[in-house]
């Protein structure tokens, strides 16, 4: 991969951490899918796919990132992410495992277990004490939904990094309310939306969510800004069913 592939790659690997990590917060009536469109300089360079599937009592979301458009030029790379838990009796997310995955590096995935009856994170030959509430980078999004519907307006999450293989304090704070236009499922609508802003403690990014509260707070609009630099990489649903 080339010095600029790698750069891009970085880029556009952080704007769908989380939520986007980052990434999208789960409906809670059921399954689905969504598609977003990524785009860097208004040009496309790829799209980000996510998949919920629920049980009775568990879960399973993954996430995969494709380039495409300008973003085939500067990298192949495809990242896979899948986390797998409970679901709580208050309707919460509690990860058993997380898997992430980059095609550039086949031969190191990572995977990550977590025992919360003997309270360990276990990766690769390395085991640590785990965290009490700690997410992966799928399921926090699901308590960031539960506590912007309970009214909480500055929101703290412990998360871990599947690429980096570390947790992040992730603070989210809700900024206001208005309208967004989106072009859902082909055709522009309008949707009620909450813009929330995200700061994390390794501090490069600043990140921007508009949320539909009718669909469980699913990001509608991400935009992800490379504070030193001021490169700026959007995200934007296409779909979803």
């Amino acid at each position: 991969m080339t010095g600029v592939g790698l750069r891009w790659t970085k880029l556009v690997i952080g704007a769908v951490f989380g939520f986007l990590l980052a990434g999208q917060v789960a409906a809670a009536e059921g399954d689905w899918r969504a598609v977003y469109v990524v785009t860097y300089g208004g040009s496309t360079v790829g799209e980000l796919h996510r998949e919920l599937r629920l049980q009775a009592d568990s879960y399973r979301f993954s996430s995969r990132l494709i380039p495409k458009g300008m973003g085939m030029i500067f990298s192949s790379d495809v990242i896979e992410q899948i986390s797998e838990g409970a679901i709580t009796s208050d309707g919460g997310w509690r990860p058993n495992k997380y898997f992430y995955s980059n095609s550039s590096r086949p031969d190191k995935p990572h995977d990550f277990l977590f025992d919360w009856t003997a309270m360990k994170l276990s990766f690769a030959t390395e085991s640590v004490g785990l965290v009490a509430g700690l997410h992966d980078e799928l399921s926090q999004v699901r308590a960031l939904a539960q506590q912007i519907a309970a009214g909480d307006r500055e929101i703290n999450l412990q998360v871990l990094s599947g690429s980096k293989r570390r947790i992040y304090g992730y603070q989210y704070r809700v900024e206001g309310e208005g309208t967004l236009t989106v072009p859902f499922n082909g055709g522009g609508q309008n949707e009620e939306a909450l813009l929330v802003t995200l700061t994390t403690s390794r501090g490069k990014y600043a990140t921007r969510f508009w949320l539909s509260p009718a669909r469980d707070y699913l990001p509608l609009r991400i935009e992800r800004t490379q504070i030193k630099k001021q490169r700026v990489v959007v995200m934007q649903l296409i779909d979803f069913e």
